[in-house]
């Protein structure tokens, strides 16, 4: 993280208000309340926030449900105001660090997101497939991507 006034933190639906919303400043098509409710309640969900410690505001967050030794990044933003501070980097590292023994990581990602993509090609992540047409508002094709622990060390 480039600014160090920020603690990671693992979320719980107490920050639900929080979460809600960063997903709706980030978003065209955000998950509903109660989509976001139920997910961190899931006891095989796990979130994690970056919280702006002069304000006490949620600058960003990763949901990742985890089974085993795999993981899928079910959703990461980042509040408009606070982009370009490392933070999605920062968060996907602590996934890694809190769960030090997954061997394949998945996420999705809009095929017009190339900051994102770079920056998951940047952490070790590799394209593997397309899902056509999978987002809304606009339509877009969804690319997948796996990240491998065999494959090479995560930054």
């Amino acid at each position: 993280m480039r600014d160090r006034h920020f603690e990671l933190i693992e979320l719980s639906a107490q920050w639900l208000r929080e979460v809600e919303r960063v997903e709706q400043a980030c978003f065209s098509a955000p998950w509903s309340r109660a989509g976001l409710e139920s997910d961190l309640l899931n006891t095989t969900s796990h979130w994690y926030g970056a919280v702006d410690q002069k304000t006490g505001r949620l600058a960003a967050f990763l949901g990742a449900h985890i089974v085993c030794d795999e993981a899928e990044i079910v959703n990461v933003a980042t509040f408009p105001d606070y982009r370009r501070n490392g933070l999605a980097k920062a968060l996907i590292r602590e996934l890694f660090r809190r769960h030090p023994g997954l061997t394949q990581v998945f996420l999705e990602v809009r095929d017009s997101n190339a900051a994102a993509r770079a920056l998951y090609e940047k952490m070790g992540f590799s394209r593997y497939a397309v899902r056509r047409n999978y987002y809304e508002n606009p339509a877009e094709d969804a690319i997948l991507m796996r990240y491998q622990a065999d494959r090479r060390a995560l930054c």
